[in-house]
């Protein structure tokens, strides 16, 4: 309701003139309406020209007004396709136009004879609640034409494809359909294709199979036997590596060698640009003596085929060790010795690492792969030099994943104090390489098993380590474990393990841990991995970008204390915090990681998030990509000094993708 009047401009008499008018201003004074409102803000609502004499004019004459043009800047609006779509007895058919205010979307829907009453809603992506605009279609009225303008203020964002979901449902039916509306500038920053292994030239991220035991015949590892199919969707999927037992076989001069089965499907990952990170198979019913014969076997066979070699797994189940050496999984005797199982693995691990290093030095050999309590007893009993890395599961079990069941709390449990005070992942990684540095060489850590399982739990074994995780939580968790785990100090992180095993039995936590049914069909999982893949493709992790979290609110409502109640005889609590990650490529461009570091839960819709980011640079855009379902939704930003900052960020249940785009 208030007026604002600009400057007034002089014209000389006699000849055409032009005046032109900024809506922005600058204006000479206002009035009328609000009085607090300084300032002009869109839209105008009414213009009005004034002619008037100053003290210098003549007193008689006219002033023609020829013509009077008001202009408003192009606005940028996404691109859109038509589209025709069937559903319930309806056909529907939609164009796309551009308006001074945004796009207008046309829709006809004409029914059949057969068609029925149906509800039509179009979504908008919105992470503030998305925007959904509702239509009753009724065939006793005929043909229903709608206009739904799409505000430019809903789709102005150049960088942006939004994905425009339309819904048509009604009794006993449901059809859907979605709809590109694509920026000019989107296509430049790379946030739709997939890259494949072989396209990836760097990257900490694996997952595990199971090759080597693949049988048709086998009920666990049945599936496995069609390795090139599985190799291929690893490969799609952006995966750098593999990890799977390579087997030795006896030859016709009682002799080793390496079966061809295992040289088959080595070869077919290394040609899809997969490294393999091989398991030298470490049971206690051999002699060392044996195990060094097995060694040069190994090496003999597969120099040009491997180079990473990982000595065993998981001693503490597997192997025979505490079976033939005594002692309890942690390795910690009542009077805090260490068991003789430990000491042994220890023993067997140095002959073996040292034979390996000896006739193939360019190898790199890992292993131990204890939990971290017994893998620090390793250190203080005596690690050979030849070990070039510490492998350890840094499962959560039934924890979100960025807490480990580890941690300065169960010093008492273990005899041993690792991690940190809060059971962080994090902290976890950390306190590895402080115990490295102490033993006299910072070793490389390589986490070669995690992972979360789909099964349905039974009732049965309440105290079980595994939740039965639904796939969209198992989806949600494996994105925040390893994105944050490519932040940290590891060679590399294994997903444990690709393709569910046991048929997918419904109640076997052991039989559903893969990225893939049984049936070879995806999880939300496998959708969420390739995403990963590909978003961090070319991108390191960017510490130099310092990131300030200004305000991480949450109702009272949705604050968690307890996450376990006893573990152990531990309590576990909670992290109501968020994460923001920073990540950037060569050429300068910066994808940011966000999430909040509750358990998943459907409870409550979102919570808000604000941070600013010192160092990225000059930023002209931003987008957010929901890192499970690929949505894009626009953000709010500013870019004040080279400060990036973000108010109110509504954050969801799902990782988000921010790709800021660079000013150029």
């Amino acid at each position: 309701g208030r007026l604002f009047q600009t400057r007034p401009e002089l014209f000389k008499a006699g000849a055409p003139a032009e005046f032109r008018c900024l809506v922005a201003g600058p204006f000479l004074s206002s009035w009328g309406g609000d009085k607090n409102i300084k300032t002009f803000t869109p839209p105008v609502k009414s213009v009005m020209v004034l002619v008037h004499l100053d003290e210098k004019s003549p007193k008689s004459g006219a002033v023609a007004i020829t013509a009077l043009r008001c202009s408003a800047p192009e606005m940028t609006l996404p691109k859109a396709d038509d589209f025709q779509w069937n559903g319930g007895g309806w056909e529907l058919s939609g164009t796309f136009s551009g308006r001074p205010d945004g796009l207008l979307l046309q829709l006809i829907a004409k029914p059949a004879k057969d068609a029925s009453r149906a509800q039509l809603a179009v979504t908008f992506p919105f992470l503030l609640r998305d925007k959904v605009w509702r239509f009753e279609l009724d065939p006793a009225a005929g043909e229903r034409r709608i206009d739904q303008l799409i505000g430019g203020e809903l789709c102005g964002n150049p960088f942006n494809r939004y994905t425009l979901a339309l819904k048509l449902s009604g009794e006993g039916f449901t059809s859907t359909r979605s709809v590109a509306l694509t920026g000019a500038g989107y296509a430049g920053l790379d946030m739709e294709r997939f890259y494949s292994s072989s396209e990836i030239a760097e990257s900490k991220i694996g997952t595990q199979v199971h090759f080597a035991y693949g049988d048709p015949k086998s009920g666990t590892f049945g599936g496995y036997a069609e390795y090139r199919r599985l190799t291929d969707l690893i490969a799609a999927a952006g995966f750098k590596y593999i990890r799977d037992t390579v087997l030795l076989e006896k030859d016709d001069k009682g002799g080793y060698r390496v079966r061809q089965k295992d040289l088959e499907w080595i070869r077919y990952a290394r040609e899809k640009g997969l490294k393999v990170i091989a398991i030298f198979r470490l049971y206690s019913d051999e002699p060392v003596e044996e195990y060094i014969k097995k060694v040069d076997a190994m090496v003999r066979d597969t120099r040009d085929l491997l180079d990473i070699y990982e000595l065993g797994n998981e001693p503490f189940g597997q192997g025979g060790w505490r079976q033939k050496f005594g002692g309890p999984w942690n390795g910690k005797e009542k009077d805090n010795s260490t068991s003789g199982w430990v000491v042994a693995h220890c023993r067997y691990t140095n002959a073996i690492a040292d034979r390996f290093k000896k006739i193939y030095p360019a190898a790199t050999i890992i292993g131990l792969g204890a939990n971290p309590p017994t893998n620090y007893r390793y250190f203080d009993i005596g690690v050979t030099s030849n070990l070039d890395g510490v492998t350890d599961h840094p499962y959560s079990y039934c924890l979100p994943p960025e807490k480990v069941p580890y941690g300065w709390s169960y010093e008492k449990r273990d005899g041993v104090r690792v991690g940190d005070k809060e059971n962080s992942f994090a902290g976890l990684v950390a306190d590895y390489h402080r115990k490295f540095k102490e033993s006299g060489k910072d070793r490389l850590l390589w986490l070669t098993e995690c992972g979360y399982t789909t099964y349905w739990w039974d009732g049965s074994n309440e105290k079980g380590f595994y939740g039965g995780y639904t796939e969209e939580a198992q989806a949600v968790y494996l994105v925040r474990r390893f994105v944050e785990a490519v932040t940290l100090d590891i060679a590399a992180v294994v997903q444990y393990c690709f393709l569910d095993k046991y048929n997918s039995r419904t109640n076997a936590a052991e039989g559903n841990f893969g990225l893939l049914r049984n049936d070879f069909s995806f999880k939300p999982s496998y959708l969420a991995f390739r995403r990963l893949n590909s978003r961090l493709n070319g991108f390191r992790f960017a510490p130099e970008i310092k990131v300030t979290i200004t305000a991480e609110p949450l109702h009272r409502g949705n604050q968690r204390a307890i996450l376990v109640r006893n573990w152990d005889d531990v309590q576990v609590g909670s992290d109501n915090g968020c994460m923001v990650l920073p990540f950037c490529n060569r050429a300068g461009d910066v994808i940011v990681a966000v999430w909040s570091k509750q358990p998943y839960a459907q409870e409550f819709n979102s919570r808000a998030l604000s941070f600013r980011l010192d160092g990225c640079g000059a930023v002209d855009g931003a987008i957010a990509q929901d890192a499970i379902t690929g949505l894009n939704y626009d953000i709010p930003w500013k870019n004040e000094a080279g400060v990036f900052s973000v108010d109110g960020l509504v954050l969801r249940q799902n990782p988000l993708y921010l790709r800021l785009v660079k000013k150029k």
